[in-house]
């Protein structure tokens, strides 16, 4: 999961260097990406200088968040390099169509609001 993701990310950042011409790239991220820190305050709003703290997410074994924060830091990087203009969006929740027949992380949780077996979240950051 994790080299994928980053290798799939410097190859659209070299790719986009390569072609000449472009100035600036748009890569949809992760919340993710920047926000499984325990030491971060749930009251306060990330940021470009927040990131997922790689030992937690190791250490609880998260490794879709550990991949979407070395594959972004990874794109900061290249595109500083390459110099590019990078804007990345982390959104939270993207929804549309399933792909697979299987129900994924993020659909089951919004499914058990949907059918009423949850009312509530614990925040386990």
């Amino acid at each position: 999961m994790i080299e994928p993701a980053v290798n799939g990310t410097r190859n659209v950042i070299n790719a986009a260097a390569e072609v000449g011409g472009i100035r600036r790239v748009v890569m949809t991220s992760s919340i993710g990406a920047v926000y499984m820190d325990p030491r971060r305050s749930l009251d306060g709003e990330a940021d470009e200088t927040c990131w997922s703290d790689l030992e937690f997410c190791k250490n609880t074994k998260n490794w879709y968040c550990y991949a979407k924060t070395v594959a972004e830091q990874a794109a900061w990087e290249l595109a500083k390099e390459r110099k590019l203009d990078l804007v990345v969006i982390n959104p939270f929740l993207v929804l549309g169509p399933l792909l697979q027949t299987a129900v994924n992380a993020s659909t089951w949780h919004i499914a058990k609001y949907l059918d009423g077996s949850v009312q509530t979240y614990t925040n386990a950051a």
